[in-house]
């Protein structure tokens, strides 16, 4: 298998050289490094050039002519990758040397569209601090999809034929406020839309945290979980009911020659049309002005539906159930982190 790595740059000129160098020792040495900068005014091209005259594999630096934004450069250095499979770089990160091997040879044993392995998370020098992400395995079939699972592109291995299967400018809009989706949801969502992912427990790699990411970590502590928490409501579930429905019905028109995987795609919006019936079921459970019972009927709907059941599976999971009851029960929101 030829593995491409899909690096995007935008003034990195602080750890760049780090990231380079662990790409170079990898034990399973790329098939290539396509770069995508963004129009970088620090040293970064530079660096990227003088790590390119001594490369074990070849290394083809691309300048945007107009800025692209992280996930549209992301996208065009993987379209322009000519391996097998594709694993995105963050110009920060460090990987182990194994990261490539391992990733590589559990995508071609499982028969996969996707590999996700986990890091460890670590500051400017490298340290750790005590934090994994991904922490745990997301839903990773047609059959389940994680309402709550935050993709981490740095940790991806997906077969390059994933980014042929539909229109990467027509991506839906994404579950973060940006216009489109993130490079590394659109490749969870047609992933799991596909066929299936694996998850390794593994970690790979070193995720610098250091002030100045693109995209952040997940939320984590008491005080930050109990503010999640209290800002999630009505408003937020119909939005989430909102994408879901986008999401199936760009599942339903899209246009695929293979049956089977037209039957995939069919599986996978069927299971979004139910994520949304979910959210719309939440929305009236927390409504500001509903009755108690408006909302012990709706979750009652919840329960009957299995929306509780493990986030792996493609549902709510516990934390979720335990807000809704005291929602439904006390009239206000739980303070568990849930959203």
């Amino acid at each position: 298998m030829r593995v491409s790595v899909a690096m995007a740059t935008y003034n990195g000129e602080r750890f760049l050289a780090d990231q380079l160098a662990s790409i170079a020792a990898q034990a399973l040495a790329p098939h290539e490094l396509v770069v995508c900068d963004d129009g970088s005014t620090d040293r970064t091209r530079e660096i990227v050039r003088d790590f390119a005259a001594g490369a074990p594999f070849a290394v083809d630096l691309h300048v945007n002519e107009h800025r692209l934004g992280f996930g549209d450069n992301f996208l065009r250095a993987a379209s322009l990758c000519k391996g097998d499979a594709i694993a995105f770089s963050d110009q920060d990160d460090v990987w182990l040397d194994t990261k490539l091997e391992r990733c590589a040879g559990a995508l071609s044993a499982a028969g996969a569209q996707l590999v996700i392995h986990s890091s460890q998370v670590v500051d400017e020098q490298t340290r750790p601090t005590g934090r994994s992400w991904p922490a745990a395995a997301p839903a990773l079939g047609p059959a389940g999809i994680d309402p709550f699972f935050m993709p981490a592109g740095f940790a991806f291995l997906f077969r390059s034929d994933l980014l042929r299967l539909a229109d990467t400018g027509e991506r839906p809009r994404s579950r973060f406020g940006y216009e489109r989706m993130t490079h590394d949801e659109w490749v969870y969502f047609l992933a799991t839309a596909a066929g299936s992912a694996v998850f390794l427990p593994e970690r790979l790699a070193l995720h610098r945290v250091h002030g100045a990411n693109t995209a952040g970590l997940p939320a984590k502590g008491a005080r930050t979980a109990v503010a999640v928490a209290a800002a999630t409501g009505e408003e937020t579930y119909i939005e989430h009911a909102a994408l879901a429905v986008e999401y199936a019905e760009f599942l339903r028109r899209s246009s695929v020659g293979d049956d089977r995987l037209r039957d995939r795609f069919q599986r996978s919006a069927a299971a979004y049309d139910r994520l949304a019936q979910i959210w719309k079921t939440r929305a009236a459970l927390h409504r500001a002005g509903a009755r108690p019972p408006e909302r012990l009927a709706a979750l009652g709907r919840l329960l009957r539906d299995g929306a509780y059941t493990p986030r792996r599976r493609g549902g709510l999971g516990r934390r979720s159930l335990a807000k809704d009851v005291l929602a439904a029960v006390a009239g206000r929101r739980a303070v568990s982190r849930p959203i």
